[in-house]
C-alpha cells in the first residue's frame, strides 16, 4: 500500500482521468470502470484506504465534490426543456419519489427485516438518483433530446430533494427537532436553499454583467461564490446546501443577456476530475467484511429495486401524460444511485449506532450494494436499451453542416446516399427552400441560435462542418459546437489568404481544417461551376485508392471515406484516412472535358 498521502492523492486523480479516457476508447461507460478500478485498489488489492487517506476529511472533501459538481449541473439547464418535460418532471419528483421511498421502506422490513425508522430513513437514502452518475451517462448513450432533458433534470433535482427527506427522517429518528415539526423543518429547509440560492444567482449574474470581475477570474469566482452558498445554507439546515447550489446553478443558466458558456466549460473540466476521484473512492472504500453481513435477502431486496420499484414508480408517475412506452421503459432503468446515497449513509449510520440503533451497521453495505448494482446495470444496459428502443442511434457519424449552397446540398446528398445522417443549418431561405425539395433534412436558423443546439433534433449527428464562404463565421460555429462533438470531430474549411493585416485570420484556425490547406471556399467553388461533382467510387483489390488518384490526377479531392463499418472518416489537413479495398470514397471529381483543358494548359 502507498503510504505518501500526496502521492495517493494524485494518483487517485489520475487513474480516474485515465479511466475515463480508457473508456472512451473502449466506448464504455466511463462509471462502471471507475467502480471497478475502485474496488480493484480498494478491498481487493489494497493500495488505497480512502479513511486512511483523507481522516476526517473525507466526508467533507466528499461534499464539497458533490456540490460542485450539482451546480455544474444546474448550469446545464435551460428552463425551456420544461415545455416538453414540466409535467412528466413534476409527477417524477412528486408521486415517483412517494412511491420509491414507499416501496423501499416496504422491501427493507419485508425482507431485510429492518425496524420501520431504519427502513425509512434507507427508502429516503435511496429515493435519490445521482447526476455523477445520471451525466456521464447520457454523454455515453446520447438519447433523444426529450428524453435525455427529463433524465438530467431528474437526477440533478432528485439529489438535493432526497438528501433533503433523508435529514428530516434523521431529525425525527433522533428526535433532533422535539418540540417542532418535521414540516416546519422542511419548509426551513427549502426556505434557506432556495432564498440562498437565488440570491447567489442574481448577484454573480449581476457582478457578471456589470464586468466587476476580469475574464480569467469568471470560472473560478463563480465556482466559489455556489460553494459559499453551500456552506451558508448548511449553517441554517443541514444538507440543504445541495439545494442552494442546484437553484443558483439553474438561476444563473437561465438568466437573459449572461453569456455562461465560459463558466460551463470550466465546471465541465472540473467534474471530469472531481467524478473521477470520488468514484474511485467509491469503489476503494467498500468493506468486503461489511457486504459479508448481508445474506441472500439482500439479493432480492437489490433486484426488487431494480426490477419492480423503479419501473413501478415510473408508469405510476407518468400515468395519463401520453409519454410513450418506450420512454417510460428507458426511464425505469434510469436510477443509478451515486456518491449521495454513498455519503449520507456513512455518516447517518455512525450517528445512529451512537443513539443505540444497532441494525445501523448493515445501512452502508445496504446502500453500497445497491450503488454497485445500479451503477452495473445502468452503464451496461442503457445504451442497448435505448438503441432497442428506437430512443438513440447506433452510430454517432453524422453531420451538421453550416450551409445550405449548391456544393453544401452536393455533399449532403452524396452521404445520404452512403445511409449517413446530414442536417443542413442555413439563414438563406432560398438555400433552405432548394435543399428541402431535394430532400435534403435543412432548417433555416442562425448556427449561434440556442434553439440549434437546444431544440435541433441532432440524434446520429457526430460532426460538425462549416462551409459557409465567410471564415470567421466558420471557425466561430465550429468552436461553439466543440463542447458538444468533441474538438476533433469540428471541422472548417481553409481559410482565405489574405494580404490585409487588418482582416487576416489568426494562422491557427479554430476547428481542424476539411479537405486540406489549400482548399478554401473559393477553390471548392470553383471547382464545382467549373462541372465538379462528388463522386462515391467503391474500392476493389483491382482498383485501389491510388488507382483513382491516378487516373483523376489533381482532378480528385478525396472528401470523406466510408469504411467497411460504416464508419465515416472524414479527409482534412491533419487527418489522411488509409482507404482500404471495399470502402467507399466521396471525392469531388472535375468532369472530363475539363481535366482534358487542364492537362493541355499545362502542356
Amino acid at each position: 500500500m502507498i503510504t505518501d498521502p500526496t502521492t495517493l492523492l494524485v494518483s487517485v486523480l489520475t487513474l480516474g482521468v485515465g479511466a475515463q479516457w480508457l473508456a472512451w476508447r473502449m466506448r464504455l461507460p466511463s462509471i462502471v470502470l471507475l467502480i471497478v478500478l475502485g474496488l480493484a485498489i480498494g478491498p481487493l488489492g489494497g493500495l488505497v484506504d480512502p479513511d486512511a487517506l483523507l481522516g476526517e476529511q473525507l466526508f467533507p472533501f466528499v461534499s464539497i465534490a458533490v456540490a460542485a459538481i450539482l451546480f455544474e449541473g444546474g448550469l446545464s439547464l435551460r428552463v425551456k426543456e420544461l415545455r416538453e418535460t414540466g409535467r412528466q418532471l413534476w409527477r417524477l419528483m412528486t408521486v415517483g419519489i412517494l412511491a420509491t421511498w414507499v416501496l423501499i421502506t416496504a422491501l427493507g422490513v419485508w425482507i431485510i427485516g429492518l425496524d420501520l425508522e431504519l427502513a425509512l430513513l434507507l427508502g429516503a437514502i435511496l429515493v435519490v438518483t445521482g447526476p455523477t452518475v445520471a451525466l456521464p451517462l447520457l454523454q455515453h448513450v446520447r438519447p433523444e433530446r426529450r428524453i435525455g432533458a427529463l433524465v438530467k433534470w431528474e437526477g440533478i433535482a432528485n439529489d438535493p430533494i432526497g438528501a433533503l427527506l433523508a435529514v428530516l427522517v434523521l431529525e425525527w429518528m433522533l428526535a433532533a427537532g422535539a418540540g417542532s415539526s418535521p414540516f416546519v423543518s422542511l419548509a426551513i429547509a427549502l426556505v434557506a436553499g432556495v432564498g440562498i440560492g437565488g440570491f447567489g444567482a442574481w448577484f454573480v449574474g449581476l457582478a457578471l454583467k456589470r464586468h466587476w470581475l476580469p475574464d480569467a477570474l469568471h470560472g473560478a469566482a463563480v465556482l466559489m461564490a455556489a460553494l459559499f452558498a453551500y456552506v451558508a445554507a448548511n449553517g441554517v439546515h443541514h444538507e440543504c446546501g445541495l439545494m442552494a447550489v442546484t437553484v443558483m446553478g439553474i438561476g444563473l443558466a437561465n438568466q437573459r443577456d449572461l453569456d455562461i458558456e465560459h463558466v460551463l466549460e470550466f465546471g465541465e473540466n472540473l467534474r471530469v476530475v472531481l467524478i473521477g476521484g470520488l468514484f474511485l473512492l467509491l469503489g476503494a472504500r467498500v468493506q468486503l467484511a461489511d457486504l459479508a453481513l448481508l445474506g441472500p435477502a439482500s439479493l432480492a431486496f437489490v433486484a426488487l429495486i431494480v426490477l419492480f420499484v423503479r419501473p413501478f414508480a415510473v408508469w405510476t408517475s407518468l400515468v395519463g401524460l401520453g409519454v410513450p412506452w418506450r420512454e417510460k421503459a428507458f426511464l425505469g432503468i434510469m436510477a443509478p444511485r451515486g456518491i449521495i446515497a454513498a455519503a449520507v449513509a456513512s455518516l447517518f449510520a455512525l450517528q445512529l449506532e451512537e443513539y443505540g440503533f444497532h441494525q445501523a451497521r448493515l445501512l452502508v453495505p445496504l446502500v453500497f450494494l445497491v450503488i454497485l448494482t445500479t451503477v452495473s446495470v445502468c452503464g451496461l444496459a442503457a445504451r442497448p436499451l435505448a438503441l432497442g428502443l428506437g430512443l438513440a442511434s447506433e452510430k454517432n457519424d453524422g453531420f451538421l453542416v453550416l450551409g445550405a449552397h449548391p456544393f453544401a446540398r452536393a455533399i449532403a446528398e452524396s452521404l445520404l446516399a452512403e445511409g449517413v445522417r446530414v442536417v443542413l443549418v442555413d439563414s438563406n431561405r432560398a438555400n433552405i427552400a432548394a435543399a428541402e425539395a431535394a430532400g435534403i433534412p435543412a432548417h433555416h436558423a442562425s448556427i449561434r441560435s440556442d434553439w440549434v443546439q437546444s431544440d435541433l433534433a441532432l440524434e446520429g449527428i457526430g460532426h460538425f462542418v462549416g462551409l459557409v464562404p465567410n471564415d470567421e463565421v466558420n471557425g466561430l460555429a465550429a468552436l461553439r459546437f466543440q463542447s458538444l462533438f468533441g474538438r476533433a470531430n469540428c471541422f472548417q474549411l481553409a481559410a482565405t489568404a489574405r494580404d490585409d493585416e487588418t482582416s487576416r485570420l489568426d494562422d491557427q484556425a479554430l476547428a481542424r481544417v476539411l479537405f486540406g490547406a489549400q482548399f478554401t471556399h473559393a477553390e471548392l467553388e470553383r471547382r464545382f461551376v467549373a462541372g465538379a461533382r462528388p463522386r462515391r467510387t467503391t474500392l476493389t483489390d483491382g482498383f485501389q485508392f491510388s488507382d483513382l488518384l491516378e487516373q483523376h490526377g489533381d482532378g480528385a479531392v478525396p472528401l470523406f471515406c466510408v469504411k467497411r463499418t460504416g464508419a465515416v472518416q472524414v479527409f482534412g489537413s491533419d487527418m489522411r484516412p488509409t482507404p482500404e479495398p471495399g470502402d467507399r470514397l466521396i471525392c469531388l471529381v472535375a468532369d472530363q472535358a475539363a481535366r482534358i483543358e487542364r492537362r493541355a494548359s499545362a502542356a
